[in-house]
């Protein structure tokens, strides 16, 4: 081996693999299904749930009444959620860094 080549060697990043990637960091993932948040939005409690997971809360409670939020038991309604763009963006750019897609988001994170 050249030495030109052995120098490139040392300068390339290890392979990724499963074992070495970083867990979905907590504030990522949805307080009501633990899953990483697809669509986050936040209510006036200042909590953020993933809006399939809070939206399946309220419905449960029953569909248009007030309900609790189910962190900090304070009044919540679906009008009052709102999308949280920025922890979105967050989100998507730590996916992207680590060239995660919607597909293989659920499968890491399930193994």
């Amino acid at each position: 081996m050249s030495s030109s080549s052995s120098l490139l060697s040392r300068r390339l990043p290890p392979p990724r693999t499963p074992e070495l990637e970083l867990p979905v960091p907590p504030e990522f993932r949805c307080p009501i299904s633990l899953e990483l948040m697809r669509d986050p939005v936040v209510g006036p409690t200042g909590i953020t749930y993933d809006r399939a997971g809070i939206e399946a809360w309220l419905l449960a409670a029953g569909a248009g009444t007030t309900t609790t939020c189910p962190v900090t038991k304070g009044d919540l309604r679906a009008d009052d959620l709102v999308p949280n763009h920025a922890l979105r963006r967050v989100i998507q750019a730590w996916c992207v860094n680590r060239e995660w897609t919607s597909d293989n988001i659920y499968e890491t994170e399930n193994h």
